[in-house]
């Protein structure tokens, strides 16, 4: 979706934002590092947005494109599998 990231420092989402990179990344449950970085977001040139955003994109397709998963799953499925069958 080519878009800038604020989200906090937790499981789900710090696998997907880099900070600094594509967005950032808010302590959690931190109301003031949170309107520190909807601050620094602000100020940003509409260039270094528009910069982060395309590397929003980038990250997201290479880390986590259709064939990157499902080799990922079927990774997965194949060593249950060999586990089950070589006990």
């Amino acid at each position: 979706m080519e878009k800038f990231i604020i989200c906090s420092n937790v499981p789900g989402c710090k696998e997907i934002v880099s900070n600094n990179f594509n967005g950032y990344l808010v302590k959690p449950n931190d109301t003031k590092d949170l309107i520190k970085k909807i601050k620094n977001f602000i100020k940003l040139p509409k260039s270094r947005i528009y910069k982060m955003e395309k590397n929003s994109r980038r990250r997201t397709l290479s880390l986590y494109s259709d064939e990157i998963v499902i080799k990922k799953y079927l990774k997965l499925i194949n060593d249950i599998k060999n586990k089950k069958f070589n006990k």
